[in-house]
């Protein structure tokens, strides 16, 4: 993801320091916002907090958040902790956990951006474990809307090629990351370099039926209180996410959802979407347009009018 990611900052987009909850780790940001034009153009518009897939650089979503920005609405995205920009010294002695990311580094963010735009409403965008710890933060409730992106109940039975993520998890990840201190992602030519502490969480989740609700009594009940409605979207082809794992991951919060699966071949050129395309330009040009009355508004789009969509065999729960 490093050669999809912009070298160099839009002007419109600055870095900034976040205090994360709890710890009061400073962690960098990145925010980008409209001009004076683009918010008169299209004004009461919301603030966007995107929270990234695992091991996915922030400023891979800029191209997305920029679009975004034309359309009047200013957002804030950054590295999990024990990642990129907010990896401090070596990853081997990293002690970052997805907990942490959820409960310290997710709501620090949430308080950061409310505060700098008290009078927006609040849509969070997670991409992956960006939407698997959306319900963790404390501060939630400010939470208006949310959209996720390939966001699954990653219990490793749901997910695609099942077998090969059980040799992942049982196999790969402790023995690689007892060689190196360190998950060596890059290396493997999957997921990305990572904290081991970081991947033993991970494999703790992916063994539970419910993921991360069945964590424990607190994630349980803060995935119970989430309430702001979803569009949740999920792709055909995604390595990771199957489109049944994305539908459980979202029974486990009490939020009205509308499920978007999209069929790659259904799509100009018929190019691959995978877990990351959703946020590739070339994709942008059909798919982020149709995201914007629902950011705007709040309420979620009928099926029919978010183009491809792949029907579903049920109302729910549909097959792998």
């Amino acid at each position: 993801f490093f050669f999809l990611a912009m070298s160099k900052l839009p002007r419109q987009t600055s870095i900034v320091s976040v205090t994360a909850y709890e710890d009061g780790l400073v962690l960098k940001a990145l925010v980008t916002v409209p001009s004076e034009e683009s918010i008169s153009a299209h004004p009461g518009g919301p603030v966007v907090l995107l929270a990234p897939a695992t091991a996915v650089p922030c400023r891979f979503y800029l191209p997305f958040l920029c679009f975004l920005a034309e359309q009047g609405i200013p957002s804030i995205t950054f590295d999990w902790r024990g990642t990129h920009s907010n990896l401090r010294g070596s990853m081997a002695d990293s002690r970052a956990s997805l907990s942490d990311w959820g409960m310290k580094d997710l709501p620090g963010m949430i308080d950061f951006i409310t505060a700098k735009y008290p009078k927006r409403k609040l849509v969070h965008i997670g991409h992956s474990v960006g939407g698997h710890v959306m319900p963790l933060p404390h501060n939630a409730h400010k939470i208006s809307h949310a959209i996720t992106v390939g966001a699954q109940n990653a219990f490793y039975p749901l997910t695609p090629f099942r077998s090969r993520h059980q040799i992942f998890w049982n196999v790969a990840v402790p023995a690689a990351s007892s060689i190196f201190g360190y998950f060596p992602g890059s290396k493997m030519k999957i997921v990305g370099d990572l904290p081991s502490t970081v991947m033993q969480s991970w494999r703790e989740w992916a063994n539970k039926p419910f993921y991360v609700a069945s964590m424990s009594p607190l994630t349980l009940e803060r995935y119970r209180d989430f309430k702001a409605p979803v569009l949740a979207i999920s792709v055909d082809d995604d390595e990771y996410a199957t489109r049944l794992g994305v539908q459980l991951l979202h029974r486990e919060i009490s939020s009205k959802v509308q499920f978007w699966h999209i069929d790659h071949n259904d799509l100009p050129r018929k190019l691959p979407l995978r877990h990351v395309g959703f946020f590739f330009p070339h994709h942008g040009k059909v798919l982020w347009p149709q995201t914007l009355p629902f950011l705007f508004s709040g309420e979620l789009p009928a099926i029919e009018t978010l183009q491809p969509h792949a029907p579903s065999e049920t109302d729910l729960l549909c097959r792998l």
